[in-house]
């Protein structure tokens, strides 16, 4: 289910999107804010994938609390509705999802929640663990935990925030076990980008990349690291 929330000031235009929203299937209006301030407190107390915006309200910008919450790292999308075209592109800086002019186009609006609840279904369906095998036992790690996996011979060593696994495998698979966080550093290195924290030039054909949770580093090969670089920015 693709989780809205509704931020307009119009009851009229409020009550035309409560109607196209629940009309779709698989997508549902799970609250509803007039304010500026209730926009922001009903985000912060649900768990919301998208909130439809309104840019005027008495009480302030809908682009301001959009920034608000882009900053506060709220994991949300934003689709804006506005009679006014003159913020199109503040709303794009912020990543909105699409930019609806009043008087509201239902089939775009249908068209746009929907794109976002396929988008919600495929990311819910990726691989979230890596299941390894150390011993006799089965060990399941959770990818947002694994800072780089390093191949040792016939072995892998699972580099996690709290502790090392070692198991027989190669870096292929466990390459096609995780999402594309996971960055192929080196023919000996399989690293998630979001840990990176430094990279320095060890010589001529290697860097060593330095990890926030770990004092441990692994290996950017000289053909790599243009790649990497474009990927971290």
């Amino acid at each position: 289910m693709l989780k809205v929330i509704i931020a307009e000031d119009e009851p009229g235009v409020l009550m035309t999107l409560v109607n196209i929203v629940n009309s779709i299937e698989g997508v549902s209006v799970i609250g509803t804010a007039s304010s500026i301030a209730d926009a922001y407190k009903l985000t912060l107390s649900t768990s919301a994938d998208v909130i439809i915006l309104d840019i005027h309200f008495p009480d302030g910008s809908g682009i301001d609390l959009a920034k608000k919450l882009t900053a506060s790292e709220i994991d949300i999308d934003f689709v804006f509705v506005t009679v006014d075209p003159e913020f199109s592109l503040d709303a794009h800086e912020l990543y909105s999802y699409d930019y609806i002019l009043k008087p509201i186009d239902e089939n775009r609006m249908v068209r746009t929640l929907s794109r976002l609840k396929n988008q919600k279904i495929k990311s819910d369906k990726e691989v979230r663990h890596l299941l390894i095998k150390v011993d006799n036992e089965s060990i399941i790690i959770e990818q947002d935990n694994i800072i780089f996996i390093e191949k040792l011979g016939k072995k892998i060593v699972v580099h996690s925030i709290k502790e090392q696994y070692e198991t027989y495998g190669t870096l292929d698979w466990a390459e096609s076990q995780l999402s594309e966080n996971f960055f192929r550093s080196h023919k000996s290195y399989l690293i998630n980008m979001h840990f990176v924290k430094k990279i320095t030039q060890w010589n001529k054909s290697i860097y060593h990349i330095c990890f926030h949770n770990t004092t441990n580093i692994a290996y950017l090969s000289r053909r790599k690291h243009s790649s990497l670089i474009n990927k971290l920015t």
